[in-house]
């Protein structure tokens, strides 16, 4: 499999809303049954790596304890984008596509704390309606229905139930383009804000399993970079060692488990 040149495309750097939408164009993104790893294929596809950490202690994670939720090392010629792992899939997806902003946008590297999600001014502010756009377009938001609206913030979860599903985003970046719209009053979003965190404390997440450690390369550093080493390998162009190597470290009868794995998918 060869791997795409990286090649940025032509965005007005002056207007957001219409960077956002040539860039679901640029990625060939489809309107629903999207999610972490659908986003992660369409912006690899475009000669970007995408690494996502694990969630266990080891060199590809970021600790549990630190506030940075991802970063971006830009490179003209193949830019870097990490993730870090989260106990559900959704916020990986809007940290993905606010790193994509600060490649495509700001042409930089960038390293962003959880807070920096939420920035509310500067190029934080401008990568994060960016993630929102591109995750949410607008006409996506015809398909919600604001008299369903629950009185209670804690059902906001079931009520955008499909909607998550469908997008692969969290019910806070739906929340957040509604009220971006005027579809939603500030203080019923700063409601379901302060619930989310208050629930966010009692979930306890488990981290990651190493039930299956030859999958595990798949999941951090994603399937075209996998396929990559895994036919350099076949074709003899790399050692087993360095495959290995490559492969976060795993051990030969892993690496050649992870063939099996590729060969029968």
């Amino acid at each position: 499999m060869l791997w795409s040149p990286f090649q940025a495309p032509d965005l007005p750097l002056g207007n957001v809303s219409a960077a956002a939408k040539l860039a679901r164009q640029w990625l060939g993104l489809g309107e629903q049954r999207n999610d972490f790893e659908s986003y992660r294929k369409a912006v690899e596809g475009k000669g970007i790596l995408v690494f996502r950490t694990n969630g266990y202690n080891g060199p590809w994670q970021i600790a549990k304890e630190s506030p940075v939720a991802g970063f971006a090392l830009y490179d003209e010629q193949c830019p870097v984008i990490v993730v870090k792992k989260m106990p559900s899939e959704a916020p990986q997806s809007f940290t993905l596509m606010h790193e994509l902003a600060h490649v495509l946008l700001h042409k930089k590297s960038w390293i962003d704390d959880e807070a920096d999600l939420r920035a509310t001014e500067g190029r934080e502010q401008q990568a994060n309606l960016f993630a929102g756009l591109v995750l949410v377009p607008e006409h996506f938001l015809t398909a919600i229905n604001d008299a369903e609206r629950p009185a209670n913030v804690a059902a906001f979860d079931e009520w955008l139930k499909p909607q998550r599903r469908a997008w692969g985003v969290s019910t806070e970046v739906i929340l957040r383009r509604l009220l971006a719209v005027g579809r939603l009053p500030r203080a019923t979003y700063l409601a379901y804000r302060a619930w989310s965190l208050e629930i966010g404390k009692i979930i306890e997440d488990e981290g990651g399993n190493r039930m299956y450690r030859h999958r595990e390369p798949k999941h951090i550093f994603g399937d075209r970079f996998v396929r990559t080493v895994l036919n350099s390998l076949s074709a003899r162009r790399i050692t087993l060692s360095k495959a290995s190597g490559y492969l976060d470290g795993l051990k030969i009868a892993d690496v050649h488990e992870l063939e099996r794995h590729y060969a029968g998918t």
